[in-house]
């Protein structure tokens, strides 16, 4: 009988749980239903009783903040968006709302701020557009109209790493090594521990027969990320030019082990 009683207070807390919930959501539809009518005084009290039932909701709070914007009640509504904010940093529409708030409550530096960041955001969602869209031109091997694309998110977001690696690959496959070395260079100012771009600018260096350079690349790599092959394996190489066959057998071996086929064949050929 004990048992059953846990059993049944259980249920009851999971499905009162549930309805708390449900219910958040029907007073958000009824209150949209309001705002959507223009009833912002009617809306603000539905979106305060889903906050209630709901304090972590930041589209509630949004919703709020925008109902209070409209009721000219700035002090509350800006209270509202930034508590949406806190929620949620993704949330565009709340620094469009906050400029405007802060433009009424004359705080026109903090109304700059809120502009300048809303259209960072704004940028930085557009670029991102372009480099999936020049990431699919790459994988068809249409390198022009790659780098066109990541032209147009660096030109949005000039410190869009992503952009500025993925621009560097095409440099690469179409030969050009000296000016993907740069983009590789202006690419760990902003972020030195963007382990691809010393991967891939160790492998132009090699290209380039500029074994002094590409070595520390490699090595690099391998301190930020011990079991690549890729890494071992080209090190092995720059060695290998740089006359230790000792050193390179020794990555080349690693390499192998990490799954790197082609560094079986040269253990085969070039080490005892």
């Amino acid at each position: 009988m004990k048992l059953f009683f846990l059993s049944l207070c259980i249920l009851l807390a999971v499905e009162g749980h549930g309805q708390v919930f449900d219910s958040t959501a029907i007073y958000m539809k009824l209150a949209n239903s309001k705002f959507g009518q223009n009833d912002y005084a009617g809306a603000l009290k539905l979106y305060t009783q889903a906050i209630r039932l709901k304090p972590t909701s930041a589209t509630a709070y949004e919703m709020r903040g925008i109902m209070n914007y409209s009721l000219k009640n700035y002090t509350d509504a800006s209270a509202d968006i930034n508590r949406s904010l806190q929620l949620d940093s993704n949330c565009g529409d709340c620094h469009f709302y906050l400029s405007k708030i802060n433009e009424k409550l004359g705080n026109t530096d903090e109304s700059k701020k809120n502009r300048t960041k809303l259209k960072t955001d704004m940028n930085f969602q557009m670029a991102q557009q372009y480099l999936n869209s020049g990431n699919d031109k790459l994988k068809q091997n249409d390198y022009k109209s790659a780098e066109e694309n990541y032209n147009k998110a660096l030109a949005l977001f000039p410190a869009y790493n992503d952009a500025i690696y993925q621009k560097g690959c095409v440099k690469i496959k179409t030969g050009l090594y000296k000016e993907a070395i740069v983009l590789f260079d202006t690419l760990l100012k902003h972020d030195s521990t963007y382990t691809d771009a010393f991967l891939m600018r160790g492998a132009s260096y090699l290209k380039l027969l500029n074994y002094d350079k590409a070595l520390p690349d490699f090595s690099k790599v391998i301190k930020l990320r011990p079991n690549d092959g890729n890494a071992y394996f080209n090190r092995g190489s720059t060695y290998y030019n740089l006359k230790n066959n000792d050193s390179a057998c020794t990555d080349w071996q690693t390499a192998y082990k990490l799954g790197v086929k082609e560094a079986g064949v040269k253990m085969g050929k070039f080490c005892k």
